[in-house]
C-alpha cells in the first residue's frame, strides 16, 4: 500500500486534533414545562437555562405556578438547568425535533444554609455573544474566589458566605471591568452580567489565500473560524481565491475550509496574538481519488511464501507504485486508477514474472505470483533486542524492517523483551530500520548475514522530541480551585515531567512525546491521586482534570460503559459525574468504559456521557463507602446522522487491539479511534456522505476503506493488515 506514484498534495495541510459538524440550517423548536418543589407546589421565579446544545445560554423565569417556556429553539439535542432561590439545581438531558413541542418538568429540593450565589453571563458589549475563557474573581474583605466563563459567556459562584463582594472580569483582548458592593445573603442568587468593550488595540486578522492542488485559485470555498468548536465567523473566498477575517480578539482559534468537491480541511488550534496579522494558506485536494486495489500473494514452486518479495507497476496506469510482500508473501497495491499495466513480481533468488492487469473502478483484483527459484541460495538469521537509550528498558512494538541489503522489506515486531528475528535471510550485507511511536527511528547498517548462521543486531531508541500537551485544573471536594498541587507524569514507570498548579488551579506540562502515561496529583492535606492509562497520540492535547479528597473523607468509586444502541463502545465520550461535591470529568478510552475514583458518600450523583452526533444519556447514582457504583449509559444516535463499525485484525487472523483508525476524507476528517482489546471501533453520529477511513498500527502496513453513511443506519468495515 505504499506508492512511488507522485502526486501534487496541499501546500499547507494540518494533521487535526478535533472536528465540529458543519453548521446546517435548522427548525426551531419548543421546551415547554413546570418547576415544582417536593410539595409538587410551582415554585415562581425559578431560572430555567439551556447549558449545552444548538442554543447555550438560552433561558426564561418560570411563572406563578411554576410553568415556562423555551421557544424558538434549534433542533437538537440539549442540557437544561432549572434552579431557584432556597433550591438545589436539577440538570435535564432532552432532544427537540424540529416543528415540535416538548414537555420537561423539573422536582427541586428545598435546601437551607448553603450559602449564597453570584452568577451572571459576560458578554462583548453591543453583542449577545458571550464571551468565553475570561478570568472572573469574587472577593470579600477574607477570600478570594475564581471562575472561568464558559462557552457561553456563564459563570456561576456557589456557596458563598454571607458578606459584601467585588467581581472582577478580565480576558486578553477587552477591557477589565468590575462591580463592588453585591451583598451575598444565605440562600440567595444575585444576578451579576457584565459586557465587555473590545480593546482595540488588541484586535488581530487572519488572511490567506485558498487554491486547488493544481494551483489555480478557488473561488466561492468556506472559511469557518471556529472556537471550543462552536463556529465565531465565516467568510467565502473571492475570485482570486482571497479571504480575510479580520477584528480577531486574541484567543485560540481553528479554521475550517470546505468546497464543493473538494475534501475538507480542519486545522488543529492556533493562538492569535494580540494585533497579529497572520497569514494562512490552503491548497485543497479534489475528493475524487483512484480507488482500484491490486492484492494477492507470491510464492515458490512448493507454494511456501517468499516474504520480501517486491510486486511493482512496471508499465502503462500507477507505474512506479509497489508493495512489499509480508511474511506470508500477501501483498496490496490500493488507490490505483482503472485501465491497464504490467505488474511485475521479483525476489532475490527467484526468476522475476510478469503479468498484464486490467482493473475496473473501484475494483478489488487478487493477482497471484508463482516464482521459480534460479539456484539454491544460502540464507542466515538476524536477532536482537530494542531498548530505550536513556533507561535501558525493553521496547516492545518496535517495526523492525530490512530496509536494504540482497532481499528487502522483511519486518517484524519486538515482543515484551523487546526481542526479534528475522530468518532465512540470503547472504550478505544488510540495513534494519527501527521505529516506534514516541521514539526517533534508527537504522542499523552493516549487519552482515552468514550461511546457516545467526548474527546479533541490537538498537537504542531515542524518545521523540516531543509535541504533546496534557494540562487541566485541580479542585477540592467542595469544588475550589487548589493552588500548588504538585503534578507528576510518568511514562512506562519512570518519571517523565512535572509542573505546579497556579492560583486557578490550572497546570501544564508540554513537549510529551507519544505514550501512555500515569498522573501523579500530590497536595499537603489532601490524598494522593494516581490517574493511569492516559492515552497521549503524537502532537494531540489531553485535558485531565482532577479532584483531591481531604485526608480521612469517606469515598466510594463510580465505573460504567457508554455504548451505542448497535452494543459498540463509544470511544472519547465525555463523561460528567454531577453532585454536592462538585463536578467530575473524564473521557472514555476505546472500550467504552469510565471509572471515577475517590468521590465523597452520598446520594443524588448524576453521571452524564455526551459525544458529538449522539444523544446524551443519563444516570442516578448512589455512592457508597468503599463500593464501585456500576452503571451502562447506552446512547441514541441523532436523528438524520448515522455510524460506522468494524474491526482491525491482521492478514493471519488475530485482533489488533491498540490500531488507529483515522477518518482521511470526510465530514470529520482527521478525527480517530483506537481498537479495544477485541480489536472494534467506531465512529458514531456522523452526517450522511461518503467517507475514506485508514488503520495502522505498528509492525503492519496502513489500509485505507471507503464507507458511504447514510441517517439512521450503521456501515460496518473489516480491516485485515498485512505486514
Amino acid at each position: 500500500m505504499r506508492r512511488l506514484v507522485p502526486y501534487l498534495f496541499v501546500l499547507f495541510l494540518l494533521v487535526i486534533t478535533g472536528l465540529a459538524p458543519s453548521a446546517q440550517a435548522q427548525s426551531t423548536a419548543t421546551v415547554t414545562g413546570f418547576v415544582v418543589g417536593t410539595d409538587l407546589r410551582g415554585i415562581p421565579g425559578a431560572r430555567v437555562r439551556t447549558t449545552a446544545g444548538p442554543a447555550v445560554g438560552r433561558s426564561v423565569q418560570s411563572a406563578a405556578n411554576g410553568a415556562y417556556t423555551l421557544s424558538n429553539l434549534p433542533a437538537g439535542n440539549y442540557t437544561l438547568l432549572a434552579s431557584a432561590n432556597g433550591f438545589a439545581d436539577e440538570q435535564r438531558a432532552v432532544t427537540v425535533s424540529a416543528a415540535a413541542s416538548q414537555r420537561v418538568d423539573f422536582t427541586l429540593r428545598t435546601v437551607t444554609g448553603t450559602g449564597g450565589v453570584i452568577e451572571g453571563t459576560v458578554t462583548q458589549r453591543g453583542t449577545s455573544t458571550g464571551v468565553s475563557g475570561a478570568r472572573v474573581t469574587a472577593s470579600d474583605a477574607f477570600r478570594t474566589f475564581v471562575q472561568t466563563t464558559d462557552s457561553s459567556g456563564f459563570y456561576r459562584f456557589t456557596a458563598l458566605s454571607a458578606s459584601v463582594y467585588r467581581v472582577e472580569v478580565s480576558r486578553l483582548g477587552y477591557l477589565t471591568q468590575q462591580r463592588s458592593g453585591l451583598t451575598v445573603r444565605d440562600g440567595r442568587t444575585l444576578m451579576a452580567n457584565f459586557a465587555l468593550s473590545v480593546r482595540g488595540a488588541d484586535l488581530a486578522r487572519i488572511e490567506g489565500r485558498i487554491t486547488t492542488d493544481t494551483g489555480r485559485s478557488l473561488r466561492d470555498a468556506q472559511i469557518t473560524l471556529l472556537r471550543d468548536g462552536a463556529t465565531v465567523i465565516s467568510t467565502r473566498s473571492s475570485s482570486s481565491g482571497a479571504y480575510a477575517l479580520s477584528n480577531l480578539v486574541p484567543d485560540t482559534y481553528a479554521l475550517r475550509i470546505t468546497a464543493s468537491g473538494f475534501q475538507s480541511v480542519l486545522t488543529p488550534e492556533f493562538d492569535v496574538a494580540a494585533g497579529v496579522r497572520l497569514r494562512q494558506d490552503f491548497s485543497l485536494i479534489t475528493e475524487t481519488e483512484p480507488t482500484a486495489v491490486l492484492t494477492g500473494f507470491v510464492r515458490d514452486d512448493f507454494g511456501d511464501a517468499i516474504g520480501g518479495a517486491r510486486v511493482e507497476i512496471t508499465s502503462g496506469i500507477d507505474q512506479g507504485a509497489f508493495d512489499i510482500a509480508d511474511d506470508t508473501g500477501a501483498y496490496s497495491i490500493d488507490g490505483l486508477a482503472p485501465g491497464r499495466r504490467t505488474v511485475t513480481a521479483s525476489a532475490g533468488s527467484f526468476n522475476t514474472r510478469n503479468v498484464t492487469v486490467t482493473l475496473l473502478d473501484g475494483e478489488t483484483r487478487r493477482q497471484d505470483f508463482n516464482l521459480r527459484g534460479n539456484g539454491t541460495q544460502e540464507t542466515g538469521s538476524v536477532t536482537g533486542r530494542v531498548t530505550d537509550q536513556e533507561r535501558g528498558l525493553a521496547l516492545r512494538g518496535v517495526r523492525v524492517r530490512v530496509s536494504a541489503g540482497p532481499l528487502t522489506g522483511r519486518t517484524t515486531t519486538t515482543d515484551a523483551s523487546g526481542d526479534y528475528s528475522v530468518a532465512d535471510l540470503p547472504v550478505g550485507t544488510y540495513a534494519l530500520n527501527f521505529s516506534r511511536s514516541g521514539y526517533e527511528s534508527r537504522t542499523v547498517t552493516d549487519v552482515v548475514v552468514r550461511a546457516s548462521a545467526t548474527t546479533t543486531a541490537n538498537a537504542q531508541l531515542d524518545v521523540a522530541s516531543g509535541d504533546g500537551r496534557i494540562f487541566g485544573r485541580v479542585r477540592n471536594g467542595d469544588n475550589e480551585v487548589l493552588e500548588g498541587v504538585a503534578v507528576t507524569l510518568f511514562l512506562d514507570g519512570a518519571e517523565e515531567a512535572s509542573a505546579v498548579t497556579d492560583e486557578s488551579g490550572d497546570y501544564e506540562i508540554t513537549g510529551l512525546a507519544a505514550g501512555t502515561y500515569t498522573a501523579l496529583f500530590e497536595a499537603e492535606g489532601y490524598r494522593n491521586l494516581e490517574l493511569a492509562d492516559l492515552d497521549l497520540r503524537t502532537d494531540a492535547s489531553l485535558r485531565v482534570n482532577a479532584t483531591l479528597l481531604s485526608e480521612g473523607e469517606e469515598t466510594g468509586a463510580v465505573a460504567g460503559l457508554v455504548r451505542d444502541t448497535n452494543g459498540m463502545p463509544v470511544d472519547g465520550a465525555t463523561v460528567e459525574l454531577r453532585g454536592a461535591n462538585g463536578v467530575f470529568s473524564v473521557q472514555t478510552g476505546s472500550n467504552g468504559r469510565f471509572t471515577f475514583g475517590d468521590v465523597p458518600v452520598g446520594a443524588g450523583y448524576r453521571v452524564t456521557a455526551a459525544a458529538p452526533g449522539l444523544v446524551a444519556a443519563t444516570a442516578n447514582l448512589t455512592v457508597r463507602s468503599g463500593e464501585t457504583s456500576e452503571t451502562i449509559l447506552t446512547m441514541q444516535t441523532a436523528p438524520g446522522a448515522g455510524n460506522i463499525g468494524g474491526s482491525v485484525r491482521s492478514a493471519a487472523g488475530p485482533v489488533l487491539p491498540g490500531a488507529v483508525i483515522r477518518i482521511v476524507s470526510g465530514r470529520r476528517i482527521g478525527e480517530t479511534r483506537t481498537a479495544s482489546s477485541t480489536g472494534q471501533f467506531s465512529f458514531q453520529g456522523l452526517e450522511s456522505g461518503t467517507y475514506a477511513i485508514e488503520a495502522s498500527t505498528p509492525g503492519f502496513r496502513p489500509q485505507r476503506r471507503t464507507v458511504i453513511v447514510r441517517g439512521g443506519t450503521s456501515s460496518f468495515v473489516n480491516f485485515f493488515l498485512n505486514r
